[in-house]
């Protein structure tokens, strides 16, 4: 015969009651019941779909960093009128960028957004449309409000009746259709009456450049070019030439020295034409005397 010995309880611990056994089972499957619904309500919950709504991709303009305030088309006279834009387009502000001072040229961008589209389709709008609403392509771009320099893509015109610049920039597909891009808008300085020195009938177009020498010299924006004259100092030849531009006689000093600098001219205390504060680049020596922007002198040798 065997003999079952009956497990003894530990001293002091108490006999659980069926009632507290069914307790504790239930308190276990009440925390297997919210870890599954807890789960899912917490994914349902408003915060969680306010977070997935967030990084949903923007499916309009405005929903895009920097378009939130954009608008319709802004006025800002009659060059913005000009420009054939794209429909479904939203814009900033124009913001000033550069110049803007005496003498220079005003340059502004504003970012544009145009939905429906894509980066191939603006680009040949711009590229289509501009030439034949009077914006031949331009090679130069006055980026700093003065010197003309080479524009940094295929995408830059000139409205030549106004002596006004756009070019196009950073186009860029925002997905959904949404195309982004800047407008960079330069606005030419007023143009001084140039009577006194131009001869009739009224002289030659506005420079940008003075071609009698190479390398080419950079001018003041809109300068017209009056009668020049010549003098010997040595074996050398001195030519003065007559000019006239917008601003002021310290505009004028201001533009030929830093743009002169930045091409390479250096300033030299010699006496290398007869005279002293010349500036010199591979043998060609330039000095100016602006007295007054609208009668000032710019002399070479070399």
């Amino acid at each position: 015969m065997r003999i079952f010995a009956r497990r003894q309880r530990p001293l002091g611990q108490p006999r659980l009651s069926a009632f507290a056994r069914v307790l504790a089972l239930g308190a276990v499957l009440g925390l297997s019941a919210c870890a599954i619904s807890c789960s899912t309500s917490a994914t349902n919950s408003p915060t969680a779909t306010a977070t997935t709504a967030a990084i949903a991709a923007p499916t309009t303009c405005n929903q895009l960093p920097g378009f939130g305030q954009a608008g319709p088309l802004p006025q800002a006279g009659n060059i913005l009128g000009g420009i054939p834009f794209l429909p479904n387009s939203v814009y900033t502000s124009l913001n000033p960028v550069a110049g803007g001072t005496p003498g220079l040229y005003g340059v502004q961008l504003m970012q544009t957004c145009t939905s429906n589209s894509s980066v191939s389709a603006v680009y040949a709008s711009f590229t289509g449309r501009l030439p034949g609403n009077g914006w031949p392509q331009s090679s130069t771009y006055p980026y700093d409000g003065g010197y003309q320099a080479p524009c940094v893509d295929p995408y830059c015109w000139m409205r030549t009746n106004y002596r006004e610049y756009l070019s196009l920039e950073k186009v860029t597909d925002a997905g959904n259709g949404l195309v982004t891009y800047g407008i960079r808008i330069a606005v030419p300085p007023s143009t001084p009456d140039c009577s006194n020195i131009v001869p009739p009938p009224g002289g030659t177009p506005p420079l940008e450049f003075f071609w009698s020498q190479q390398p080419s010299i950079p001018v003041p924006p809109l300068t017209a070019e009056g009668l020049y004259a010549g003098h010997s100092v040595g074996a050398k030849t001195v030519l003065s030439q007559s000019m006239c531009s917008p601003g002021t006689a310290a505009s004028v000093t201001g533009f030929m020295s830093t743009e002169l600098g930045k091409l390479g001219f250096t300033s030299t205390s010699q006496s290398l034409c007869g005279s002293t504060g010349w500036v010199i680049k591979n043998g060609l020596a330039i000095s100016w005397n602006a007295g007054s922007a609208t009668d000032w002198t710019l002399s070479y040798c070399q």
